[in-house]
Order: C-alpha cells, then sequence, then structure tokens
C-alpha cells in the first residue's frame, strides 16, 4: 500500500531548517575525510557524507524536533492509514517505533546522484519527506513496482507513505539539488522474523552453504508462507542441489505471490530451456521482457535491472533461433511458409543488437545476429516467391 498527503504536513520553514542542519553535518563530514585521508580514491562513495547523507541521530536539532512531531503528525498520520479498521493487520501509533531515519541530499556537494536499485525495506512503513521544492531541481521520484513505470513526485513538506515490503526504486536527479527525509519504522509487535531469515538465506546462499540456505529459507516461509522472495530463492537453492521439480514449484509459487517478478520468470524459462521445452521457455522470457517494459535501457536503471534485461532478451534470443532452426529443417525443400521465422526473427535481430550494445566484443551475439538475419532473409524469401 502505497499513500501520499495532498497537503504538506510539514512547513517550508521546517524542510529548510532541517536542511540546513543537514549540510552542516555532511560538510563536516567531508572535510574531516579529507583532513584524514579517509576519502577513498574509488569512484565508488563509502561513508554518509560522501553518499550526501545525514543520520538524524547526529543532529541534534531534527532529532529533538522529530521526536515531538512523530508523536503529534506521523504516528496518527500512519495508524490512520495502515491502522485495519477492519480489523486486518492493525497498527497502533503506540506500538510504533523509529528505527532510523537520515537526510538525503541528492547532487549536494557532488555527492552521487545513482538511482536506488528496487528494493524492499527493512521496516514495517516507510516515510518519504520531500524537503526541496520540485522546482530546485530535476527528475528523481520514487518508483514502485507494479505501477505505470512514472515515478511519484512529492512536493515541499508532502509525506510518502508506504509498507516497507513493498518493492521500490528511487530515481537520480538530472540537476539540481534534492533533499528528502526518511523514516523507517518497526512495530513492537512485528519481529521481522521472515525478512531476518531471507537475509541470512541469501548470505548462505552467496556463500556456496547450500544447506544453511535452505534451512534458512525455510524457516522464514513458516512463518510467512506467501513471501515471494523466500520462494524464489529457495528455488535457487533447489537447482543448486539439482533438485528441479522442487525448484519449479518454488518458483511457480513466487510467481503466484508476486506476479510483477522478472528474475521468477527468468528462472522458470531457463529451467525450460535446459529441459528443451523451448516454446514455454520464450513465452516466460518473452512475459518477463514485457513487465519490465524496457526500464532496465534507461539511464538511471541499477545493474541487477539491466543484468535481468540482458539475461532475459539472450535467453529469448537463443529460444527463439533454436525454434526457427527447427523450422527451417522441417521446410528441406523451402516449400513451406516459415510461419515462426516471419513472426519472431525482427525481435529477436532488435534483442540481439540491444545484447550487442551491452557487450560488443562477444563473438556469440554477433554470430548469434548474422544467423538471425540469414533465417529470416530466407523466410521472407519463401514469403515473397
Amino acid at each position: 500500500e502505497v499513500f501520499q498527503t495532498i497537503a504538506p504536513v510539514f512547513s517550508k520553514d521546517e524542510c529548510e531548517t532541517i536542511v540546513a542542519e543537514a549540510r552542516k553535518i555532511i560538510t563536516e563530514g567531508l572535510e574531516r575525510e579529507k583532513n584524514s585521508n579517509e576519502k577513498s580514491e574509488d569512484e565508488y562513495a563509502r561513508t554518509n557524507s560522501q553518499l550526501g547523507e545525514a543520520r538524524v541521530s547526529t543532529m541534534p536539532q531534527t532529532n529533538k524536533w522529530l521526536t515531538n512531531t512523530m508523536r503529534d503528525k506521523l504516528l496518527p498520520l500512519i495508524e490512520s492509514r495502515f491502522g485495519g479498521g477492519d480489523g486486518s493487520n492493525p497498527i497502533r501509533a503506540d506500538e510504533l517505533t523509529l528505527h532510523d531515519a537520515l537526510v538525503i541530499g541528492y547532487g549536494y556537494f557532488g555527492c552521487p546522484t545513482q538511482s536506488q536499485p528496487i528494493h524492499r525495506d527493512t521496516s514495517i512503513v516507510s516515510l518519504n519527506v520531500a524537503l526541496s521544492p520540485s522546482t530546485d531541481y530535476v527528475g528523481g521520484g520514487t518508483y514502485f513496482d507494479g505501477f505505470d513505470g512514472t515515478a511519484i513526485q512529492n512536493e515541499q513538506g508532502r509525506v510518502l507513505c508506504h509498507a516497507g515490503g513493498a518493492m521500490h526504486a528511487g530515481y537520480s536527479i538530472e540537476q539540481g539539488e534534492r533533499w528528502v527525509l526518511v523514516l523507517f519504522l518497526l512495530a513492537k509487535n512485528a519481529p521481522q522474523l521472515a525478512r531476518r531469515c531471507h537475509a541470512r538465506g541469501v548470505r548462505a546462499l552467496q556463500r556456496g552453504n547450500i544447506d544453511e540456505a535452505e534451512s534458512a529459507l525455510k524457516a522464514g516461509l513458516t512463518v510467512s508462507p506467501n513471501d515471494h522472495l523466500l520462494h524464489k530463492d529457495l528455488g535457487r537453492v533447489y537447482m543448486a542441489q539439482e533438485k528441479r521439480e522442487l525448484a519449479k514449484v518454488e518458483f511457480e509459487k513466487s510467481n503466484e505471490a508476486y506476479p510483477l517478478c522478472q528474475k521468477t520468470l527468468i528462472g522458470l524459462g531457463s529451467m525450460l530451456l535446459e529441459e528443451g521445452k523451448l516454446d514455454e521457455a520464450l513465452a516466460k522470457f518473452e512475459f518477463a521482457l514485457e513487465r519490465m517494459q524496457n526500464k532496465d535501457l534507461k539511464d538511471e536503471a541499477c545493474m541487477q535491472l539491466r543484468a535481468d534485461g540482458y539475461n532475459a532478451r539472450f535467453n529469448a534470443a537463443y529460444c527463439a533461433l533454436l525454434c526457427a532452426d527447427k523450422e527451417a529443417d522441417n521446410d528441406a525443400d523451402g516449400k513451406s511458409s516459415r510461419t515462426f521465422g516471419l513472426k519472431q526473427l525482427p525481435s529477436t535481430i532488435e534483442r540481439l543488437r540491444i545484447c550487442i550494445d551491452a557487450a560488443p566484443g562477444n563473438g556469440q551475439l554477433q554470430g548469434m545476429l548474422s544467423h538471425a538475419i540469414k533465417l529470416l532473409d530466407e523466410a521472407e524469401r519463401i514469403e515473397n516467391r
């Protein structure tokens, strides 16, 4: 669930006061790092100051102000949206606690303005307060998976409130400065066990501890049986254990729980491709690309989304070429219409060219492209004969 206030909750003066203190904290941090040679020579920022962030716990004036504001304004606002008036999943203001809070200055002092990859928060509820007027910057905003791809823009003083489990991403700004106050809240009666189990399982999977990963992910599913990420990564565990049928079940459960996850579709497609079920595999890869809506090609797209798009396009092209080859083999005398090739090869060629743009030195891609063009030429010649 995502909610946005239609009127400012914070005044212009309050927003400007928070930004002023955050600027001071970030500037002092950068100066300390410069004098102590703490700043990394790498292109990636690694401290809060280098990221253009100031934790509210280091901002005495804002920290004191936020304590009263949480009690008087924000907690009642959250309860009014997530309180479960119908008795379902109630969140009461007196059960909420502030887990973390930070002020982010996109574009400040040359700090990075990269987009944040799509993710979910570890909070029960997250708040995003716009501290800058929209006239101060170009771009930016918050994208939520399942929406039409348009980032939600917030005017100064207004609050964007969403469930921590909602998959979302932050778009980078193109120019100017954009300041936001981000708050992460937990509930005393919700220990977040499923997410902790998922994090532990993913870490174990990354280290190659497959049995530990399986145990952690299964434990998470006992308290959150519809969590799509737990099912998806348990599917990855079963793939690593070569338990293909169990993996397929978990991928399908993940897809049912959260149909917008392209990773699950790519996983299912890869399994079907290995089984030689080319038509079914191609359908999964194409469905994944349809859901992505070319968002992976945008400048602000994160590396993981770009990787998903590359994998889906490459595998879709590979499936299509195998199917087109099979069609051509069944038409050795060149008398039958190449229906599949005429329909699929133009999009296959386009996908391969996009992949080549990402990996221009890949000889396999160049060979696949040449073969696809040859097959399409043959199909068009037969059709026009």
